[in-house]
């Protein structure tokens, strides 16, 4: 019998109260989930739910934000269906993170909130509904959102003073018309803001040929001075969307380029448009600011080389580069980059190479050159953080 007909016929779990616990977590492998109508978790600070059918008529949303749950400070729900609508009104929560939920409604009043990130459906369930979402937290630092079939326009959020960080998953690169919407309409909300820290995925689909280049579409960026590009590249190069990015923000003091390729083929031949339009190649860009680079899981391709070759050029007062190699390259192999990447330099400019040893980076130094001991770095960014 599948779960869905368990959960028809009233076969479910009822949320334990552990009156003493401080933290809960739960892997139910969508089963059905009820949350209870009384009891109080009294110490509860951090709840996690994953893979949940919610079941029953009291919502979790309703549930944290009741008196059952008055020291709540984080909650996260991954992969949950039967949500719907999910209102949250809590005084205790600094951070919500809801990935992998179909809903109708959102709505958030946390005054006390500093991180959210959102990635989620919204579906409209009936002609009356409209897909709405309102975010009230006036003292959020960390903003992720990333929503399908969301008009951003139906979408408020309230005054962010404190806003540090704005992630935004899954800018298309190369697609179908409007594949972007809701991103764009989610930059031109911030497009007058001042933040921080920009952090934006670019996703390249395996094969492109035959769609159309998306970056044009982005017009309008926030005022940043740390800019962190996540690419998953599917093998393509990268340049002409990064081009177009810095182009936009030439006062970026700190970049941060994360690649990614999950494809151990080759999709990416002689006859690829990846590199078009050309313009990365031979116009001029000033960054004038940039004084730190940060580039993760450097294989060596001739496209990546490219691009770096391309920065060393933008960024005419560059103080210190870190190259973080994927953790397939080998000693041997770091040291032929290393003399290659060394050959773009210049005498001003540190540059500190980091290869795998095990679990962790360790810092390679090339023989040909020294290099300073490295301290510790300020490119903390590893998605959502508050720390």
């Amino acid at each position: 019998m599948k779960d869905s007909e368990l959960i028809e016929q009233g076969t479910f779990l009822e949320l334990p109260c552990f009156g003493s616990a401080t933290s809960l977590s739960l892997e139910l492998g969508f089963l059905g989930l009820a949350v209870p109508p009384s009891g109080v978790f009294a110490r509860l600070t951090i709840l996690s739910i994953c893979g949940v059918h919610f079941h029953g008529p009291c919502e979790l949303g309703d549930a944290v934000s009741s008196p059952q749950f008055p020291s709540l400070k984080k909650l996260t729900v991954l992969s949950a269906h039967r949500t719907n609508n999910f209102n949250i009104h809590s005084n205790s929560l600094v951070e919500i993170v809801l990935h992998g939920i179909g809903l109708q409604q959102l709505n958030v009043v946390a005054p006390a909130l500093e991180l959210l990130d959102v990635n989620c459906h919204f579906s409209d369930g009936s002609a009356q509904s409209q897909p709405v979402a309102n975010i009230s937290a006036p003292k959020l630092e960390i903003l992720g959102w990333s929503t399908t079939n969301l008009d951003q326009s139906s979408v408020n959020f309230g005054k962010m003073s404190y806003l540090k960080g704005l992630f935004i998953a899954y800018f298309y690169v190369y697609g179908e018309e409007d594949r972007n919407h809701d991103c764009l309409r989610l930059l031109q909300h911030f497009q007058f803001d001042a933040i921080p820290r920009l952090s934006i995925l670019l996703t390249y689909f395996p094969i492109i040929n035959g769609d159309v280049y998306l970056m044009e579409d982005m017009t309008v960026l926030p005022d940043i001075v740390f800019l962190n590009l996540i690419f998953f590249s599917s093998g393509h190069c990268i340049g002409p969307s990064l081009f177009h990015v810095l182009r936009m923000t030439t006062g970026v003091r700190r970049l941060k380029l994360e690649l990614h390729n999950h494809y151990k083929r080759e999709f990416c031949g002689s006859d690829c448009v990846c590199d078009l339009p050309p313009n990365w190649t031979s116009e001029e860009l000033v960054l004038n600011s940039l004084r730190e680079v940060e580039i993760t899981n450097l294989r060596g391709t001739e496209n990546e080389f490219a691009v770096v070759e391309r920065l060393f050029g933008w960024a005419a007062v560059l103080k210190q580069m870190t190259i973080n190699f994927h953790n397939s390259i080998t000693v041997s192999t770091a040291r032929e980059l290393c003399e290659m990447l060394l050959s773009f330099s210049r005498p001003e400019i540190s540059m500190k190479f980091y290869i795998d040893q095990g679990s962790h980076k360790v810092l390679y130094v090339p023989e040909s050159r020294a290099v300073n001991e490295p301290s510790s770095s300020e490119f903390g960014y590893v998605g959502l953080s508050l720390t």
